[in-house]
């Protein structure tokens, strides 16, 4: 696995395309600054489209939000999110997929 990482925020398009032709393997994965791979995911995913088929992948996505109070004391929290479940008709409307 390469991480490829810029010093400069230069859009999201601009990132991926710089990522892709940067490729030499035969699977590609996005990973954006504020988003993060638990343990093993990345492992049991190339497992999943290695053993399917599968030209392209997708799985279940959670939103973790974290705020700070008025006492100063922090609340987190976690949550599987609906609004990211597959749709391949939501896809040719709009990126989905977080």
């Amino acid at each position: 696995m390469r991480a490829i990482q810029s010093q400069h925020a230069q859009g999201q398009a601009s990132a991926r395309n710089r990522g892709v032709g940067a490729v030499r393997g035969d699977i590609v994965a996005f990973l954006d600054d504020d988003d993060r791979y638990k343990p093993n995911h990345f492992e049991a995913l190339v497992a999943g489209l290695r053993g399917s088929g599968a030209a392209i992948g997708y799985t279940r996505a959670e939103a973790v939000w974290r705020k700070s109070s008025t006492a100063g004391a922090s609340i987190s929290g976690a949550a599987r999110v609906p609004w990211f479940r597959y749709a391949r008709a939501l896809l040719l409307v709009r990126n989905a997929c977080p």
